[in-house]
């Protein structure tokens, strides 16, 4: 793993924890998705250019970063802009994951002079109009709310994850034991749920921008027609669509994945 330093910037009530790799040319700026943190973008990190300038947060609620009242895509979008502002000091080229690209797209359509371009990877667009999709997040509520021992919860994990390799295992245990359990609980009442407006930010958006969009069959986070949709609604927006990916696409076509952040760019 790249040297890197793990810092905290004050966003208003917030404390975002971020790592910062020193490097040169534009930054990147990593968000992850629902439940992870930061690291869950390591292997970008090491396949990324050894100079890169990259920044990695974790979320509100997430990971090193403190937790909130609330939890919803606004939140996430506020904290993300200040960020932007008050440490890399200039528009970065955003990579983000499920409601990490979802908070992407809100900073770009919010802020233009924030973003120089978006990889957008399997965003769960229109998740407001399918109120099904909150029962995914049950189960992970109610095993982290109940506070388990170390030993239940990667157990647990474990079951969860059928077939996963014991680094999946590992990763999602270390997320879910710095989880605020309000986090999944306003999804799971859909309290933090968005709706129509995020069309206007994605109408808003200037820079360049690629959609990567998962196949629902296997776990993607929009049907095809939607991702189609919302591509048209942002400006040059490219879209990929990759048949079999689940939804964490990264891992599926690392190599691929990276040609498309340095396409973005």
């Amino acid at each position: 793993m790249r040297q890197y330093r793990e810092h905290k910037f004050r966003s208003g009530r917030i404390t975002i924890n971020f790592a910062e790799f020193t490097g040169q040319g534009d930054p990147v700026l990593l968000i992850h998705g629902i439940t992870s943190r930061w690291q869950r973008f390591e292997q970008l990190i090491e396949l990324l250019p050894a100079d890169r300038r990259i920044y990695a947060i974790d979320l509100r609620g997430h990971g090193g970063s403190s937790r909130a009242d609330t939890y919803d895509l606004r939140g996430y979008a506020s904290d993300t802009v200040e960020f932007i502002n008050g440490v890399i000091k200039g528009p970065a080229r955003i990579v983000g994951h499920s409601l990490g690209a979802m908070t992407a797209l809100v900073v770009a359509g919010s802020d233009p002079g924030t973003a120089r371009s978006l990889l957008l990877e399997d965003p769960p667009l229109y998740a407001y109009r399918h109120p099904d999709r909150a029962d995914r997040f049950k189960a992970v509520y109610d095993l982290v709310a109940s506070k388990p021992s170390p030993e239940a919860l990667i157990r647990r994990v474990t079951e969860m994850n059928e077939g996963a390799s014991r680094d999946r295992i590992e990763g999602i245990v270390a997320s879910l034991s710095r989880l605020d359990p309000a986090v999944l609980r306003f999804s799971v009442d859909r309290t933090s749920i968005w709706g129509d407006w995020i069309e206007e930010k994605m109408r808003a958006i200037r820079c360049r921008s690629v959609l990567l969009h998962a196949d629902p069959a296997v776990g993607g986070a929009a049907t095809r027609d939607e991702a189609k949709h919302a591509a048209g609604l942002i400006r040059g927006c490219r879209l990929v669509h990759w048949p079999q990916s689940p939804h964490s696409m990264l891992p599926f076509k690392p190599d691929a994945f990276l040609d498309l952040v340095e396409e973005a760019a």
